[in-house]
């Protein structure tokens, strides 16, 4: 089945992608990025302590794939569900490559990326997504958020990464 579900998301996939560096400083259980908002989380603190920038990214494989995937799952399910996992293993494809590029211009700076870190996970509330996704401009790439908290298109990701020194430890 993904054999077949596979290079139908890449068919379907128009990927895009922007990405922010911008100073980002953990304080109080609170991330402040640049002066444009602030996350209550214990987690982005824990990841960012120390940190003086970051990177925040928004990428999305763009509405022609949640269309593909929405017409199979009525005409095949399973194939729906195929091209669905396809596509959410694509967009992390397409952050890793986004990640790599970034990786190569900061070593000439001596800096590295820490791990990525995405509203709702850990205890980061999902409803900085909203405040994250204007921030960034993500209008500018096609993503925007339903009233639910929802990003459209589905296949979208946001992340934050803290900029630390090479010698430096995580």
């Amino acid at each position: 089945m993904l054999e077949a579900a596979c290079p139908l998301a890449r068919e379907a996939a128009r990927p895009r992608s922007l990405i922010r560096r911008a100073p980002m400083r953990a304080c109080e259980g609170r991330l402040a990025v640049a002066d444009a908002l602030v996350i209550p989380s214990l987690d982005l603190c824990r990841l960012f302590a120390g940190a003086q920038e970051g990177l925040a990214l928004a990428v999305t494989l763009g509405a022609p794939m949640d269309a593909l995937i929405r017409r199979l799952m009525l005409t095949d399910p399973a194939l729906g569900s195929a091209v669905g996992a396809c596509a959410s293993a694509l967009v992390d494809e397409v952050i890793d490559e986004l990640l790599d590029g970034q990786r190569e211009a900061l070593a000439g700076e001596q800096l590295r990326l820490s791990p990525r870190f995405s509203p709702g996970y850990g205890d980061a509330p999902l409803s900085c997504q909203g405040p994250l996704l204007t921030w960034l401009e993500a209008r500018r790439i096609g993503i925007s958020l339903t009233s639910g908290g929802l990003m459209l298109p589905e296949k979208s990701v946001t992340a934050l990464m803290a900029l630390r020194p090479v010698e430096e430890k995580a």
